[in-house]
């Protein structure tokens, strides 16, 4: 069954009538999919396959789906991928969607723990997605089998601070605290037990599976409704993984600065997303609001070092305020 909303009603449409020849698949994941407290202002997250850069955007483009000059999204999509858009078919007041631009090649690499250099997407397609869009069977099938890679992949990283033995629940839990340490967020410190809850069933379903394959390849064994690893751990090993998590942590913070150029109207996206996280009304100077890669440093730092423990209320108790942002 299909996400029912402006997703299947508006986002796949738009994107299917303007770019269908270089639009592989289309993946939904994030808080809208799992109900995980989306407030009105929250952006619906899209993961767009594509065959090539230069030719999605540029369609994209002349559609005036993006403002952004062609030739330049598709040289920045070759550094850090993927590439982060705004789309908003319907305008300002209408659904917003941020979609991960991404071609073939570089949605397999990025979902292989061993060939990736940074954790991004793994953090996020491990999880409950749902593909909304494919352009064909053999696509979709493509698709699937490159989230299996990111989900039987948990193995061989979630597993080497877990407490033994485990679940599929423990391991879900585990694999989710990791990967929201793994990145700067604005969120709570709880947030990753709230994504945890938001979609338990389905990831206990899915990662009983990954530890059923992993019982038969001799990588795990159950002991009674549990299980543990086989595989011993060494100290090297450990160390690669946390250098390995460092340098994610650098990678996608560093990312942040290709959004800015990639992501149209980040300034009061962003700020409504730290309101929605943090339950606290922020208002930018003039000076943040004409030069914010400058002067918002210090508001950052201090968001990332108060964040509240527990999750806040989504933000409909904060109206939006269009004097805030940036156009």
């Amino acid at each position: 069954m299909g996400h029912k909303g402006p997703v299947q009603d508006l986002f796949v449409p738009s994107l299917v009538d303007v770019a269908s020849d270089h639009l592989e698949a289309i993946i939904l994941y994030g808080s809208h999919l799992l109900g995980a407290t989306p407030g009105r202002h929250s952006a619906y997250d899209l993961v767009l396959i594509v065959d090539d850069y230069s030719n999605f955007y540029n369609v994209l483009g002349s559609a005036n789906l993006i403002h952004r000059p062609p030739i330049v999204m598709t040289i920045i999509s070759n550094f850090l991928p993927p590439t982060v858009i705004r789309l908003a078919p319907k305008g300002e007041e209408g659904p917003l969607a941020k979609c991960l631009v991404i071609d073939r090649s570089d949605f397999e690499k990025s979902l292989r723990i061993d060939r990736t250099r940074d954790h991004f997407m793994i953090s996020r397609m491990m999880q409950k997605v749902q593909v909304v869009y494919s352009r064909n069977d053999l696509v979709e099938a493509w698709v699937e089998e490159n989230l299996w890679v990111a989900r039987y992949g948990v193995i061989n990283w979630a597993t080497l601070w877990i407490d033994q033995p485990f679940n599929a629940a423990a391991l879900a839990r585990e694999m989710l605290r990791i990967c929201y340490r793994s990145e700067n967020r604005p969120e709570s410190s709880g947030r990753s037990d709230a994504i945890f809850l938001a979609q338990e069933e389905e990831l206990v379903e899915l990662y009983s599976e990954v530890l059923a394959r992993a019982e038969v390849t001799g990588e795990v064994a159950r002991e009674g409704d549990s299980h543990r690893i086989l595989l011993p751990v060494s100290k090297s090993i450990r160390l690669r993984r946390l250098l390995y998590f460092k340098i994610s942590k650098l990678r996608v913070t560093l990312s942040w600065l290709k959004h800015v150029v990639t992501f149209e109207g980040w300034l009061s996206y962003i700020v409504r997303k730290v309101e929605r996280r943090t339950g606290k009304k922020i208002r930018l100077t003039k000076i943040e609001k004409v030069l914010p890669i400058l002067f918002l440093w210090p508001r950052v730092l201090f968001v990332f070092w108060n964040r509240p423990k527990l999750e806040s209320e989504p933000s409909e108790k904060f109206p939006a305020d269009t004097d805030q942002g940036v156009s």
